[in-house]
């Protein structure tokens, strides 16, 4: 009875063993898939064999007693290992774990790949230094265009400066030379006035100068008496009158009208008439000639 009993309590305690081991394994796995391992499929391909070597053990246990017993444990067992490979692939291909020959067959093509990615790199570098030199080129084109445009710059504002300072130096002697001419001008002018006094002096017979009347006046209008302020200017027996009219004849009888100076001489024993507009120059006596008696 105890044998029994003890044959029980061993079936028990293994059963228990197995179930404990089982769940292990069944944990095992499911944190293994979880975290994405690579161990997972590994295991299951473990599993599959233990159960393998656990068919062969036991059909060889049950063998002896019943080989049908036998036979169905062996064909159980390869039914459980081959689910256990299945389910390593299906494993393999939830975390997405490839097989050694498909890593190599991507690495190969990851290599083609990036062979190619290296070749147009390497075209790319190529062009992109051949366009940095054909820039380089027109850079240091344009450097020697920009000097030779700062040359040609300098050179002109030096042509500007000398032509300027030419043309200052012409412009000053061109404005000495025309005082100089304006000064001459009228140094000429004076000497041709006092050459023509003394002509008209010698023309003139030299005789007594007597003002008998001078009015200053609008014509046909009578006027300002000036007869006392002309006769005071005879110097020498000639009269000269080169001034603005109002400057001497004062109070204006018309201010700003225009009027005509009437004068009545004599000249000697002869008496002369002249009228003239106003601030015309005149010198009395005027030439004349006398005719010679018979």
């Amino acid at each position: 009875m105890f044998s029994n009993f003890d044959w029980l309590t061993q079936g028990v305690a293994s059963n228990a063993v197995y179930g404990l081991l089982a769940l292990g394994v069944g944990t095992l796995v499911a944190y293994l898939r979880k975290n994405r391992s690579t161990w997972a499929s590994p295991i299951v391909y473990g599993l599959a064999g233990s159960t393998l070597t656990l068919t062969v053990l036991i059909s060889n246990g049950f063998w002896q007693m019943s080989p049908f017993i036998a036979v169905v444990i062996s064909i159980a067992g390869l039914l459980v290992a081959a689910f256990f490979i299945y389910l390593s692939g299906k494993v393999d291909s939830r975390l997405g774990i490839k097989s050694p020959d498909s890593d190599q067959k991507d690495a190969s093509t990851r290599l083609i790949e990036l062979r190619d990615d290296l070749d147009v790199i390497t075209r790319d570098r190529d062009t992109t230094k051949l366009n940095l030199e054909n820039c380089w080129t027109e850079h240091k084109k344009a450097l020697k265009q920009l000097d030779e445009c700062s040359s040609h710059l300098n050179h002109w504002k030096k042509e500007v400066d000398r032509v300027q300072l030419s043309f200052d130096g012409q412009k000053a002697t061109i404005e000495n030379a025309w005082k100089d001419s304006e000064s001459r001008v009228s140094n000429l002018e004076q000497k041709l006035r006092v050459a023509q006094d003394k002509l008209d002096e010698f023309k003139s017979p030299r005789l007594r100068l007597k003002i008998k009347r001078a009015e200053y006046h609008m014509l046909g209008k009578v006027g300002l008496d000036v007869t006392h302020v002309l006769d005071q200017m005879v110097l020498d027996e000639r009269l000269v009158l080169n001034v603005p009219y109002d400057e001497i004849f004062r109070p204006d009888p018309q201010p700003h009208v225009w009027k005509h100076l009437t004068i009545e001489f004599f000249h000697g024993i002869r008496e002369f008439s002249v009228t003239v507009p106003q601030n015309a120059e005149i010198t009395l006596p005027f030439p004349y000639q006398l005719k010679e008696t018979a």
